[in-house]
This record gives C-alpha cells, structure tokens and sequence, in this order.
C-alpha cells in the first residue's frame, strides 16, 4: 500500500509514503530505485509528502500529536517539526512559492484557499 510517487522538482530524489514496515511512514529514493530511505518512523500516521521548490525540504501530514498537522523535515530526515500546531485537522500540504509558504488546502478552518503558514526563513 504504497502512496504516489512525487518527484523533487531537481528530478535527483522521489518520495513516497509506505506502510512496508507496518505503519505509514514516508521514504526518499534515487529515480532508479537505489538509496531507499525512511524519513519518517512513527507508530502514527506519516503521509503525502510534498516537496519545498529547492529539494531541500519535505512537508508532509501527522497524525502523531493525536490530530492531523503538517510537518517540515529536511531531505535527510533530521529537523523534523510541527509547522501547524493547532487543534484544525491539516491536509494536503503543498508549497506554492520560492519564499518557503505551504498552503493546506484540505484543512477544516474556514477560509477561502485553505491555512497559508509560512515554512522557513
């Protein structure tokens, strides 16, 4: 039961997200399927990775705080961090500029284009 497959946009990595190891969590691999990598290892679920414009970092949703927030982490893993924080479930996180913002336009707060919250500096 693996997700989709979501190209960094460099075209270097792929991540996805798994239950291979029993729960859902996300991975990273080269295109021809060589350095696999869990990013994430949480008994809760770990899903729908979405790349930053840089290939640097990956936002993707958790359900670990018991609610379902957005989190950053860096390509490698390491730095991985509530970005949302707030008891809003928040879907479907997606980066739509340079500058580092996510835009969730799944969430339930009500607003027109879904919580825009800025990722980095």
């Amino acid at each position: 039961d693996d997700g989709p497959p979501n190209w960094s946009p460099d075209g270097q990595r792929i991540t996805f997200q798994s239950l291979m190891d029993g729960n859902s969590n996300i991975y990273v691999m080269d295109p021809n399927g060589d350095d696999l990598r869990r990013l994430t290892d949480h008994l809760a679920f770990d899903g729908l990775p979405s790349w930053s414009s840089d290939s640097k970092q990956i936002a993707f949703v958790s359900e670990r705080d018991l609610n379902y927030e957005i989190y950053v982490t860096d390509v490698n893993g390491i730095n991985i961090h509530n970005l949302t924080n707030h008891p809003v479930y928040d879907f479907q996180p997606n980066w739509f500029n340079s500058d580092g913002y996510l835009v969730s336009p799944g969430s339930n707060l009500m607003t027109m284009w879904g919580r825009i919250k800025r990722a980095c500096d």
